[in-house]
């Protein structure tokens, strides 16, 4: 079941298979959520049923998914005791009660995950002689100086490197912002000018959670080289369809966080003026702007001085820009 998904996703399993899978995923769900707020009153049969297998009895109501998570107890010894069960296969009884019945265990083990992902991102620098910091044990410091791991997710599985050292090298890390390796992000985008129906013109967007307006622009995927990158965002954003090819390429850098950096790349391109169509989720206005107002809708310096350089870039290579500010 737990390859359902994937095997529809890459054309292994059919519409017809697949929608059977989430019907039955669905009955699973609606099940769980019954046996939450189903409340079995107390009486003496319960009591005494309880009793014969093993479990304390009980004098108040509760609820059938508390009853199932004692290890003495599944649905079939409480068949009696909840009438308004319903039709179910034998497969969707036991996967809905294993799921009740382990939740605790499976929440616990989900936190681990997230626990043991975030050591992943906790870099370790290159270079450090671990002998000389605070507090880690004499083996710890031989063991982490020996296998030189990245991170402080393979550190913590190194034989010899207990919790104790691991939060030793944690809180070496937050006094020492410095040694940490910073994590890099880029982005890339397009300024789009055009000299198409009136005064020359910049297309600029208006993002819809920050508020402000500049220019289009996104993270890089996967496989993806700059150019296609701020090809893409630009269609996504704005609608807009075109090829960059101007030789024009600026890149601004700013840190999002403690440990993190950004670069961002933008290229230049000419167009028409096409139509345009906002990415609803994230944009809010798209505007072509006459190339005088553009410096003062801008927030930030640094977008200010993209937007000059390739002014000046798009003014060298076509007559028909003014040099109007």
């Amino acid at each position: 079941m737990r390859l359902c998904d994937i095997g529809h996703e890459v054309g292994l399993l059919s519409d017809e298979s697949y929608e059977k899978y989430l019907e039955k995923q669905a009955r699973i769900e609606e099940e769980k959520k019954r046996a939450e707020r189903t409340v079995i009153s107390p009486s003496a049969a319960l009591s005494e049923r309880l009793t014969e297998l093993g479990t304390a009895p009980t004098d108040t109501g509760v609820t059938l998914a508390d009853l199932l998570r004692r290890p003495q107890l599944d649905y079939a010894s409480l068949s009696d005791f909840d009438p308004s069960r319903p039709p179910l296969t034998r497969g969707e009884i036991k996967t809905a009660e294993t799921d009740i019945k382990y939740e605790g265990y499976i929440r616990r083990q989900k936190a681990e995950v997230a626990a043991a992902a975030r050591l992943e991102g906790k870099k370790l620098p290159d270079g450090v002689d671990y002998s000389e910091i605070s507090g880690l044990r004499l083996e710890a410091a031989q063991k982490l100086n020996k296998f030189r791991p990245k991170n402080i997710g393979q550190a913590s599985r190194i034989s010899g490197v207990n919790p104790a050292d691991i939060s030793v090298l944690l809180i070496w890390l937050s006094q020492h912002p410095e040694k940490q390796e910073k994590r890099k992000e880029k982005s890339c985008g397009c300024l789009v000018f055009t000299l198409d129906g009136g005064d020359p013109s910049i297309l600029l967007i208006r993002n819809k959670r920050a508020g402000n307006i500049s220019f289009p622009k996104g993270h890089v995927e996967e496989g993806e080289t700059e150019r296609q990158t701020a090809e893409r965002e630009l269609f996504e954003e704005t609608g807009v369809s075109l090829k960059i090819t101007e030789p024009f390429r600026t890149v601004i850098n700013y840190k999002i966080a403690a440990d993190a950096a950004k670069d961002v790349v933008y290229f230049a391109a000419l167009s028409d003026r096409v139509a345009l169509t906002p990415q609803e989720a994230e944009i809010s206005e798209i505007f072509w702007v006459e190339l005088d107002r553009v410096e003062g809708m801008l927030l930030y310096d640094n977008e200010k001085d993209v937007f000059r350089k390739g002014y000046a870039f798009m003014r060298s290579k076509y007559p028909g820009f003014t040099t109007q500010k």
